[in-house]
């Protein structure tokens, strides 16, 4: 299930591949709460060490903020990799 806000009025391209799917609000929230609590505070420590940031990438994980693209069907919320 694709999240969208109603579809654009008909044109000559009216497809399904040009509707843009909008993630739930819920989504939104959680990924702006954990970017500025989780992300922004250590980001410039790993600029500067250059080292991949993997407890910040588990912890996405573990609250549901990573394949967020997954379908539906497979357990995942269905949203567009380019809405975030």
């Amino acid at each position: 299930m694709l999240y969208t806000e109603g579809r654009p009025s008909p044109s000559p391209c009216d497809n399904d591949a040009f509707i843009r799917p909008v993630p739930p609000p819920q989504i939104l929230n959680l990924a702006e709460n954990f970017t500025r609590n989780e992300i922004i505070p250590v980001a410039g420590d790993y600029d500067k060490s250059g080292e991949f940031p993997w407890p910040v990438i588990k912890k996405a994980h573990e609250i549901g903020l990573m394949n967020l693209h997954i379908p539906t069907k497979y357990g995942g919320e269905e949203v567009a990799t380019i809405d975030f």
